[in-house]
Order: structure tokens, then C-alpha cells, then sequence
């Protein structure tokens, strides 16, 4: 006896290496984003769908930032040590995932961390971490007992060896007195607050980015809730002194912003940044161009919010800091908070940066409980016009999004997988389009020639009862002539995403429930189908690489995720 179903809950979920693209309005920036999960060696680079365009893979966790660069390469940190807290490594991978450059920066006194900036000349600055002993500490001021980790720059020419052309250090610019005097200079007092035995890592650095017009670095300062401004046209002896370079200050600080505390002066009201990451220069011809972008992390405040200051410079580009006086700007130029504040927030790791469209790109690297990341996009007005989740897959410490026009794309492969072109902003959902056949999907945009008829066979078909009518449990049978319950919320879980050995589909609230499992290659060619009650491990390790789609249907349910074989 069989019955044609009137009617069939479908649950869609879109998966791509464990990730979920939840909006993608026509209002998002028609881009590819760049992220690297900081529990993965993987970079992976994806369209507006959650598709996979590009990936590579190394050796090493990143630590912490990645970057796609012109030539369609890739320029990557490196943690070395896994269960340290620094990086110490970078790679550059050809577009094909060739290591073609690598350069190693740690030892005891002196380790890479968090970023780099790639420069226009080739060359590659790089935020590093120096410890200074208990002896040097209290010789340069600091009454702490601990010994001082501080910060410096360095740049390296690649094409040279990797010989350092350039370099920078905080302890050469320090203040111990009246630092609201001395607003240039970094007030030793902030390293005496949160001594440690172990070392005190009073500065905490955690992003670095250049302006070519100005020739000036920004740096994002998280231990004092501040950015700083310094000049990059000194020699490296002006860099150490007070004199010379464009500005006429050597490697004193030209600007500072966000925390007033830092040079004593204000209160805690006058603060407005708090623990931030990713200060950067909004590049020429973008909405508000010229301005600083900054994720203000919110800690201690409860929230985190995307702030643009514009700072204040005369006619021949000088920042205005008046001594003894609080550095503005006090009003923010752009923001962007979420409509509930605390339902925005990471305390630690993420960024943003304006994207061509005049739409901002953020990532929400850690949002608390959450054990992953969210990347979406907002346009002026702070409305969400693209929204992807990494919840479950490790946090990610910031994402970049690039146009199709990007240099580094042109001329390159950007189908996801063989036989697909997709374009960026359209979404497909595969499933049966056939109006006529009984597991037909008014979902699908994307037929996966998987339509079934009343009268197809049914393998290994299970006869059972229910309610006194007879039910085969196979793709065409009508199991019940009745209107379906509502799907409850399905606990499946599909791990590990990517894989290249075995593949294992928890079923989640389904164990015990009569399920039909398939796995269909790019090309909508059926590889791998069973009928099951239970969660089961599919050995994948004889597929092509690439992306699968797999797909569980129950008499109730059917569920689409992609799989990446790798």
C-alpha cells in the first residue's frame, strides 16, 4: 500500500568545513573572505555562499593573522610552539599551496607574534615580542621585580637574505615621570600595574598596519587600550632616538588615541577604547577614507562595537597633541554596536576593515560560549547584510574580504569544485526540482538528479506498521496520509569536516530512526548510499579531493550538508 506524501518538512543546512553562511542579502559585498581557524593549519578561502574556493594547508597553527596578497599568494604567521603563546614563524604559499618562502623570528630574548604587514616594496614588518631581565627592567625605570616583555618592530627584506632594514623598539621612548608632559613617550608606571613573576607583557601589541602616503605605522597597543602612530621614514638610529624623519620626532610616538589613563591624564570616563584589536587606515577611495578603523573589544564594558576616528592634523599632515592635554578625538566618526550591545561581543582576537561597497567586514573571533567565530558584513547603516557562522570550529583571529577585482584573484580558478560556477551571490540549494516527483524540494535551485517516482523501487526497504497502515520506509513511500509533525531541532553532527580518511555522521536525535545516507561528488554523481538506524563512519580515503554533498533523508526530514574531502 502506498501513499503520496501532501506535504514534507525539509531541513537545509548548508555546511561548509563545519561552517554555516546564515544571510547573504544583494546588499553584501560580491567577494571572496579569507580566515584560518586558530585550532587548524588550514587557510580557507570562501564565496559569499560558504563555498570553497581556495585552501592551503601547513605545519602550523596560524599565529595569528593571514593575508592574501597580490600576486594571488599567500602570507601567513606561524605558531611554532602549539602550547606557547607566540607565533615565531611566516610562510608564503604559491596560490597552488606551494611553500615557496619561509623565515624564522624566536629565540629566548626576541619572538614574532600576532601580525605582519606586507609593504609595497616587497618588504615585511613584523611585530615581535623582546624580554628585557629583572636588571634591564629596573634600569629603564620600572619598579617591578619581574622581568619586562616588550614590543618592537622589525622589517625584513625577503629578496635580501631576510636581512633587517629597519627596526623600531618601545623601551628606547620611555617616560617614568609627568608622562602628560610627555605624551610621545610610553609611561614606564603602566608596567609596574600587573606585575608577574613570569614576565610582565605590559605593552600586549596585537596589530600593525602601514600608510604609504604618510609613511607611518599604526600599531594597536591591547594592554593599554590604545593605538600609536609612529614614523617609518626614520633611519634605525633615528628610530631610536627623538629626532629626525619626516616629523621631526625619530621613533617617538607622533600619535596616540583611546585611553588618556595611559599618559595620566582624564579619568575613566575619557576612555573610549577598551583592549581593541585591528587599528587600521581605511584606504583611498573607500567610504570615510584616511580614517581609523578600530574593533574596540569592549572588555570590561560588556560589549564590543566597531568605532572610525578621524584624527586631528593641520595643513601639512602634522597629528595635533597638545601636552598636558587629552588627544582627540572625543566624538567617534562611525559606529557600528549591535541593537542589543552585549549580543556583540568578543573579548579577545577580531577585526574590521570597510570594504569598496562602503560595507564593513567584522569578525567576531571569540564570542563568548560560542567555541567559534561569526564573520558577517554591515552596510552604513549598521544593517547585517551577510552573515556566516564558525561556531564549534575553532575562533578565528580576523577575516578579510576581497572583490573579484582583487589583483590577487584575477586570471585564477574561483569555481568551488568540478563542474559548479556559482556565482558569489547566489546560494544554491541542491535537491529534487521536478514538481512531479514525491521527494520534489521547493528549496532546490540546484537539481542533484536525485528525483524519485511513485513506482521506483525501494532497496532494502523495510515494511513496517504505524498507526494500523502499512509503511515502507524508502525515498518514494508514502509512510503516513496524514499532515507530518513539525521537524523538531535534529542534533546531527558531522565530523571531521574536512577529512581525508573516514567521514562519521552522528545522527544525533535520528539514532534509531530508519535513515538513508547518501554522498554525492561535485559532479551530482552518487558515490556512497545506505540505509541505517544508527550513526556510521564512511571511509572516504579512496575519493577525489574535493567538495561532496551529503545528504540524510528520513521519512520526516531530509538534510543537506557539504563535505570537504581533502
Amino acid at each position: 500500500m502506498r501513499f503520496i506524501l501532501t506535504s514534507l518538512t525539509i531541513l537545509i543546512n548548508i555546511n561548509l568545513i563545519g561552517q554555516i553562511v546564515e544571510l547573504n542579502t544583494e546588499e553584501s559585498f560580491n567577494g571572496y573572505t579569507l580566515f584560518s581557524p586558530l585550532n587548524s593549519t588550514n587557510t580557507y578561502l570562501i564565496d559569499n555562499c560558504g563555498f570553497l574556493i581556495n585552501s592551503w594547508s601547513s605545519s602550523f597553527r596560524p599565529g595569528l593573522s593571514v593575508y592574501l596578497l597580490e600576486d594571488g599568494s599567500l602570507l601567513r604567521t606561524c605558531k611554532v610552539d602549539p602550547d606557547g603563546p607566540k607565533g615565531g614563524r611566516i610562510e608564503k604559499y604559491s596560490w597552488n599551496g606551494e611553500l615557496i618562502w619561509e623565515f624564522d623570528f624566536c629565540d629566548a630574548v626576541v619572538c614574532q607574534h600576532h601580525d605582519i604587514e606586507f609593504l609595497p616594496n616587497g618588504n615585511i614588518l613584523i611585530l615581535a615580542s623582546e624580554i628585557f631581565d629583572i636588571k634591564s627592567t629596573q634600569e629603564a625605570g620600572f619598579s617591578s621585580s619581574s622581568p619586562t616583555i616588550s614590543e618592537m618592530i622589525i622589517e625584513i627584506n625577503p629578496n635580501q637574505d631576510n636581512e633587517i632594514v629597519w627596526e623600531w623598539h618601545a623601551f628606547d621612548h620611555l617616560v617614568n615621570d609627568n608622562p602628560q608632559m610627555h605624551q610621545e613617550l610610553i609611561w614606564t608606571e603602566l608596567g609596574n600595574q600587573n606585575s608577574n613573576p613570569s614576565g610582565t607583557d605590559w605593552l600586549h601589541a596585537n596589530s600593525i598596519d602601514y600608510n604609504q602616503n604618510l609613511d607611518q605605522i599604526i600599531v594597536s597597543v591591547r594592554a593599554c587600550s590604545e593605538i600609536w602612530i609612529i614614523d617609518h621614514s626614520t633611519t634605525i638610529e633615528e628610530a631610536a632616538n627623538h629626532n629626525g624623519g619626516d616629523y621631526g620626532m625619530g621613533g617617538d610616538l607622533i600619535y596616540r588615541w583611546g585611553n588618556p589613563n595611559a599618559y595620566n591624564l582624564g579619568s575613566n570616563e575619557n576612555q573610549l577604547s577598551f583592549k581593541q584589536h585591528d587599528a587600521n587606515w581605511i584606504p583611498e577611495g573607500y567610504e570615510h577614507e584616511g580614517d581609523i578603523m578600530i574593533f574596540n573589544n569592549g572588555t570590561g564594558r560588556g560589549w564590543s562595537s566597531v568605532d572610525i576616528i578621524s584624527p586631528p592634523m593641520d595643513e601639512n599632515n602634522n597629528y595635533i597633541v597638545n601636552q598636558n592635554e587629552i588627544i582627540g578625538p572625543e566624538i567617534l566618526t562611525w559606529t557600528y554596536e549591535a541593537e542589543i550591545p552585549s549580543t556583540f561581543f568578543s573579548n579577545a582576537i577580531s577585526g574590521a576593515t570597510r570594504l569598496q561597497n562602503s560595507n564593513t567586514i567584522i569578525c567576531e573571533g571569540g564570542p563568548d560560549g560560542m567555541g567559534g567565530a561569526r564573520i558577517f558584513e554591515v552596510d552604513l547603516e549598521g544593517n547585517i547584510v551577510w552573515d556566516f557562522h564558525n561556531y564549534g570550529n575553532g575562533n578565528v583571529f580576523r577575516a578579510y574580504k576581497y572583490g573579484p577585482d582583487y589583483p590577487g584573484l584575477i586570471d585564477k580558478d574561483l569555481t568551488p569544485g568540478q563542474n559548479l560556477s556559482l556565482s558569489p551571490n547566489t546560494c544554491s540549494i541542491y535537491g529534487c526540482t521536478n514538481i512531479n516527483a514525491c521527494n520534489y524540494s521547493q528549496f532546490a535551485d540546484q537539481d542533484d538528479l536525485s528525483c524519485l517516482y511513485i513506482g521506483d523501487p525501494c532497496d532494502d526497504a523495510d515494511i513496517t506498521t504505524l498507526d494500523d497502515q502499512i509503511q515502507e520506509n524508502c525515498e518514494c513511500a508514502g509512510t503516513i496520509n496524514t499532515v507530518l509533525d513539525e521537524l523538531e531541532a535534529l542534533s546531527i553532527n558531522i565530523y571531521p569536516n574536512p577529512t581525508s580518511n573516514k567521514l562519521t555522521v552522528d545522527l544525533g536525535d535520528l539514532n534509531g530512526v530508519s535513515t538513508t545516507i547518501k554522498l554525492y561528488d561535485s559532479s551530482s554523481k552518487l558515490v556512497f548510499k545506505k540505509h541505517v538506524v544508527s550513526s556510521l563512519t564512511i571511509d572516504v580515503s579512496g575519493y577525489a579531493k574535493g567538495m561532496y554533498l551529503l545528504n540524510m533523508s528520513t521519512n520526516k526530514s531530509v538534510s543537506w550538508s557539504r563535505v570537504i574531502i581533502d
